[in-house]
């Protein structure tokens, strides 16, 4: 040791001569901090307070022997080394204070200089090499506790050769456990003969990885099995500085078991929920509440992705703007009672409004503070237009009611007047001039029966036109206005009437009854309200994009006065003719057909309409 070692030293000796020479010696070799005490006492005082890392001990004091002092320091925790420096070079006083714990014994001759010295330098290697066998013992059973206590399974292999295979040297308790084996089956036999299946799950090539590089590796769950034993292993792999390679390995069996459970549940919700029409959402219960979760099948319903309604203000901008101020009323519902439902439009990825029927319910916190609204949503689009479609049925039946009610009494009541009359004739006039009174009352009453009679056919005819026909076939267009034409034949002769037929009128696959009933109404119209030389034009224009054919029916009259949209409405006359069903007859029939009609002037009055065949 030279002189740039540094102690705190305790020099106990009741000859001042002795403690000074000691004294030198320590801080000449040793650069040492020392203290004196003269007596057993006094020792025990400053050892009491403050730690020395050397104590030279004189064996006769004034209070005690230093074999006494010797023990009770060495008894102590963490012991400081100590050296007898005695007068008496007394065999058997050596030898008690080696057995006592003595690091050293030295005579107070003229050699003391030099052994004490020597001693010190030999007590202080002993004491560091005790210290860090201590140390060692200390990191040893930390090893061994945190070995033997851990939850995952540890095995220490040695390699053996080229590290082709290796031996297992060791094996914690845990490893035990999962392995479902005690150490001592395993513990000096080759892994491949321990476990048999460690090539095939790809192990034992890591195990050669590792023992070549010197590279930790982790190796993601596999799936082991032998004879006997099976199960999902997550390792990670070091090699020691002895060239020895620890795995550190847990069984994941359960957790890939619940895994591939939850992978199987979550599928199978998946789904079921892409297969219902609900799209269920969670939501931030502030903001323009956008949602934090939303379910696939969102895509296939409305086309947009699911992540689009993650953003800010997707779902509230895509709100009908007239339907905002509803939204937000059952929105502020919905957080003063906690469940609300409510309907409103909301644009679809094509463009298009669909009504939304949107039921949630608010979720709040222990503190009652609102924390997220879940809920689900379906597209009512459909019921919706019934609906709509039945509000307008019920209005256009009541101006059915009322219009039919008006149209029948006329004709009624002028049957009734012509009763009236038979009775009264014939009670107050001749033979002669009763039947000339008759023929007149009942031709006024068969009329009125007449006008009666094609407003309750023209009734039966719109009515059946609204459902779908029950069976259709390739109706000639050309024979349909061939026999319409021939109806009306007595009418066309008896006036200066000439009807055109031009173009390809084609087939159509339809309902007889349904085409007839169009032609016959709108060339009915065009006869009625031609000019004194009237001239009916039936057309055909072709085929049209989508399937079916376009046609145009046209007169030389005055043209249409009348509202164009009006018009259509059942029992809508301009004058007193007619039963003011034909035009509407004439558009539920296209309409049923998927077609549209329109009307306009053109050197008369003239209606163009597509019908498309239906399958």
């Amino acid at each position: 040791m030279g002189r740039d070692m540094s102690l705190h030293a305790l020099v106990v000796d009741d000859e001042p001569e002795v403690s000074n020479l000691i004294t030198l010696l320590l801080k000449q070799h040793f650069d040492a901090a020392v203290e004196i005490a003269e007596t057993c006492a006094e020792a025990r005082q400053k050892l009491s307070e403050n730690d020395f890392d050397l104590v030279t001990l004189d064996h006769q004091l004034p209070d005690g022997t230093g074999l006494e002092l010797l023990r009770e320091i060495r008894s102590g925790p963490a012991p400081a080394p100590v050296i007898m420096v005695t007068a008496h070079g007394d065999e058997k006083i050596a030898l008690s204070a080696f057995k006592s714990g003595a690091s050293g014994y030295v005579v107070k001759d003229s050699r003391m200089s030099t052994l004490l010295v020597q001693e010190v330098k030999s007590a202080l290697a002993g004491a560091a090499l005790e210290e860090a066998e201590a140390e060692l013992r200390r990191i040893e059973e930390r090893y061994l506790h945190m070995f033997e206590n851990m939850t995952s399974g540890v095995a220490v292999y040695e390699p053996v050769g080229d590290a082709g295979d290796f031996m297992i040297r060791d094996f914690n308790r845990a490893a035990e456990q999962i392995e479902q084996v005690e150490r001592g089956e395993v513990i000096g036999k080759r892994v491949t003969e321990a476990f048999p299946g460690i090539q095939d799950m790809g192990f034992l090539e890591v195990l050669r990885k590792v023992a070549r590089t010197g590279e930790p590796e982790f190796y993601p769950a596999v799936y082991y099995e032998d004879e006997r034993h099976s199960g999902w292993r997550e390792n990670r792999v070091y090699r020691l500085p002895t060239g020895e390679v620890v795995a550190i390995f847990d069984d994941v069996t359960g957790y890939r078991t619940a895994e591939a459970q939850l992978t199987e549940v979550k599928q199978r919700l998946e789904a079921l929920l892409s297969s219902t029409k609900a799209v269920l959402y969670r939501a931030r219960p502030y903001g323009n509440y956008s949602a934090t979760y939303i379910t696939d099948n969102v895509k296939a319903l409305f086309g947009y992705d699911p992540q689009e309604f993650y953003s800010e203000d997707f779902w509230y901008e895509r709100v009908h703007p007239d339907d905002v101020h509803s939204v937000d009323e059952s929105l502020q519902q919905l957080f003063e009672s906690g469940l609300n439902g409510y309907e409103y439009r909301f644009l679809d990825a094509c463009g298009h409004y669909r009504w939304i029927q949107d039921e949630m319910r608010l979720i709040r916190g222990a503190e009652g503070k609102p924390q997220e609204i879940i809920g689900f949503f379906i597209d009512v689009t459909d019921r919706k237009k019934s609906e709509l479609e039945l509000i307008e049925k019920n209005r256009e039946l009541e101006g059915y009611v009322r219009a039919m009610t008006h149209d029948l009494k006329g004709p009624l009541s002028s049957a009734l007047s012509g009763c009236s009359m038979v009775r009264e004739v014939t009670e107050a006039h001749g033979e002669e001039e009763v039947a000339k009174l008759l023929l007149k009352a009942i031709g006024t009453t068969h009329a009125a029966l007449e006008r009666s009679y094609a407003l309750v056919d023209d009734l039966l005819a719109f009515a059946e036109v609204g459902a779908s026909p029950e069976r259709v076939e390739a109706v000639d267009v050309t024979g349909v206005i061939e026999g319409v034409l021939k109806e009306r034949e007595h009418i066309i002769r008896g006036g200066d009437i000439r009807v055109e037929v031009n173009g390809d009128l084609g087939v159509l696959n339809a309902s007889p009854v349904h085409v007839y009933q169009v032609f016959s109404n709108l060339i009915g119209n065009a006869i009625e309200h031609g000019s004194d030389s009237a001239v009916v034009e039936v057309s055909g224009l072709g085929e049209v994009a989508g399937g079916g054919r376009a046609y145009r029916v046209r007169d030389n009259g005055p043209g249409l006065s009348v509202d164009m949209e009006r018009m259509y409405e059942p029992f809508y006359k301009k004058d007193s003719t007619g039963t003011g069903m034909g035009l509407s007859i004439v558009r539920k029939v296209v309409e049923l057909y998927h077609g549209e009609i329109k009307a306009y002037n053109d050197g008369g009055a003239c209606f163009e309409f597509v019908i498309r065949g239906l399958d």
